[in-house]
């Protein structure tokens, strides 16, 4: 998230955050206003359009009330059957009428003979006499007319409130379905009589169980309010219901809920999309407006300024023409840059080039100087007689052929002033070597030096410590061959070890108080940052050690071990004197 354009995205889009959410939630109220209106019109519609099926029940009730006040009700069955009669003609979507006794036997009924015999056996007549009110029975067919009836039933008290009886009236379902088909509706609704059950009783369009049994038990819940349900194959319905009776049949009417909302969905979805598509718009004229005005420059700048970092000076900027000015203007200051530069590494060039031939004149006089003074030590030297003397002086000039050698590798050294330990300890055994056959000796020694490169600093002392360890006991002996070993090997990731395999080591004295060789060897090996020490193996045989810091040395990738050099089992099994720094 450090880059300049995610961060200029995530601005823009917390700044468009406010008005995506307000637009949203804007949305959110228009659709819940929607809802509310939706579920009112269809109320008042569904009051409306079932009105003439509530008023079949109604008219109904009302004509059984006034056929129970009928004096000719109480009189003889002909009479009874007249007023019967008289009232079924003027209703016709009415099957029969009939007045039935307490003990639910026909007194008298019209059209006659077409009633049941015993009314007691419907599952309507005991809930009609428990509940005193007018009762909607469940659908029938009637055997005698092949018509599927729908019974109501008004039940008949006396003065004193006993049950005297009972007016019945069918309802021809056929007739009531056709009617209710004929309605004026809006287009794709749907009204249905249901019992409890969810059974159909009439339906101006048919409908599945499924359907008809979930508006039934979400029906009776919902009297007051409006409910939906899925219809498969045209999806979400929205549905009123009204009781009729008590609450045992309702009439449902319901509308899909697509054509209830109609395009209000479509200006939510528009609420909703307008908002996050303004974002993404922005997001994106940033996204290509970085990367026209922005990245495309800091990615041409970036590859100049690295040609400039390889020194490649001369890299055009007339792209930088078409660029804004603030990136027209850095690359202008930029190749002034690049020109200083240029000219401060010409003058430090001409100067280390200056300064390394000045240093290479030092080190060539330096050498030469060192080599006059060999010389006149030699020449001295020769005409000593006294043997004490005459050691003294070869072991000067030893230490001064080192120091000259030294000097004549760093002058042949590159750039940095570094010296090879494989080169330094092959002159140095050159010269000892020639030394030792001036003096009337044979020197032999092997050598095993790893390729290292050391400054110029550390190969001094390193080399003036390995005259001091190869000329022990050298000069001045009387034996006519002298082998020695020397090695130079690294010792885990910093270290080197070097060691010197002498026999003139024995006659080297350990004792610190004793003024010896070992007190030369002490003083450089601490000069280097390191220790040295002699360490006994039980045959009698010494070596010499010297262990020092290097740094960075190039180091083989196979160290031979003690075995491999002939040398005996290492420094575990032996006795360790060390001079200068302590063993550890």
């Amino acid at each position: 998230m450090n880059s300049l354009r995610p961060r200029l995205i995530l601005i823009v889009g917390l700044a468009l955050a406010p008005l995506a959410l307000a637009s949203i939630g804007q949305g959110l109220l228009r659709l819940n206003a929607r809802h509310k209106e939706v579920d009112q019109q269809l109320r008042s519609t569904a009051i409306y359009a079932t009105h003439s099926e509530q008023a079949i029940f109604t008219d109904a009730k009302q004509l059984l009330q006034r056929l129970a006040n009928g004096r000719e009700l109480q009189s003889s069955p002909a009479q009874c059957q007249q007023l019967l009669q008289d009232a079924l003609l003027s209703a016709p979507l009415y099957f029969n009428i009939a007045y039935i006794g307490p003990d639910g036997t026909t007194k008298c009924s019209a059209p006659a003979g077409q009633t049941a015999a015993n009314y007691a056996k419907f599952s309507w007549w005991k809930p009609m006499t428990e509940r005193r009110g007018f009762v909607v029975g469940d659908e029938y067919h009637h055997r005698l007319s092949g018509r599927n009836v729908l019974p109501v039933a008004l039940p008949l008290y006396d003065r004193r409130g006993a049950f005297t009886g009972a007016l019945r009236l069918a309802i021809d379902m056929q007739r009531l379905s056709q009617r209710m088909a004929s309605n004026r509706l809006p287009e794709n609704a749907v009204v249905l009589l249901l019992d409890h059950a969810g059974n159909v009783l009439a339906a101006n369009k048919h409908v599945s169980s499924d359907v008809a049994k979930s508006v039934a038990a979400l029906g009776q819940q919902n009297f007051d309010g409006t409910f939906i349900t899925r219809i498969a194959g045209a999806g979400k319905w929205r549905w009123a219901a009204q009781p009729i009776g008590q609450d045992d049949k309702l009439v449902a009417f319901g509308m899909p809920e697509s054509w209830l909302l109609g395009i209000t969905p479509l200006y939510v979805f528009g609420e909703f999309l307008l908002p996050l598509l303004m974002i993404l718009f922005a997001w994106a004229a940033i996204w290509l407006g970085t990367e026209w005005l922005v990245i495309r420059w800091t990615t041409y700048l970036k590859t100049v300024s690295g040609a400039y970092g390889r020194g490649d000076f001369a890299v055009p900027t007339g792209e930088l023409k078409m660029a804004p000015d603030e990136f027209r203007l850095l690359g202008q200051e930029m190749k002034k840059m690049a020109q200083s530069i240029e000219a401060r590494d010409l003058k430090l060039s001409l100067a280390l080039a200056q300064e390394k031939s000045l240093a290479r004149e030092i080190h060539h006089r330096v050498k030469n100087n060192l080599q006059i003074v060999s010389s006149l030590i030699s020449l001295f030297g020769g005409k000593i007689v006294a043997p004490d003397a005459r050691l003294a002086f070869q072991q000067i000039t030893a230490r001064v052929d080192a120091l000259s050698l030294v000097h004549r590798l760093i002058e042949k050294s590159g750039p940095l002033p570094t010296v090879s330990m494989k080169t330094l300890f092959s002159e140095l055994a050159d010269q000892i070597q020639t030394s030792s056959e001036a003096d009337g000796q044979k020197t032999v020694i092997t050598s095993d030096i790893c390729d290292c490169q050391v400054p110029m600093d550390m190969a001094t002392p390193i080399a003036l410590f390995a005259v001091e360890a190869l000329t022990l006991g050298l000069y001045g002996s009387k034996a006519t061959t002298q082998p020695v070993k020397l090695s130079l090997q690294p010792e885990g990731e910093d270290k080197l070890l070097l060691t010197v395999y002498n026999e003139f080591l024995a006659d080297v004295s350990l004792s610190e108080r004793t003024p010896s060789p070992m007190r030369v060897l002490a003083a450089l090996a601490e000069q280097l940052g390191g220790r040295t020490w002699i360490d006994e193996a039980p045959d009698g045989a010494r070596r010499l050690f010297l262990r020092f810091p290097h740094p960075g040395c190039a180091l083989p990738d196979n160290i031979p071990s003690d075995d491999e050099l002939g040398w005996g089992d290492g420094e575990s099994a032996l006795t360790c004197h060390v001079y200068g720094a302590h063993a550890q």
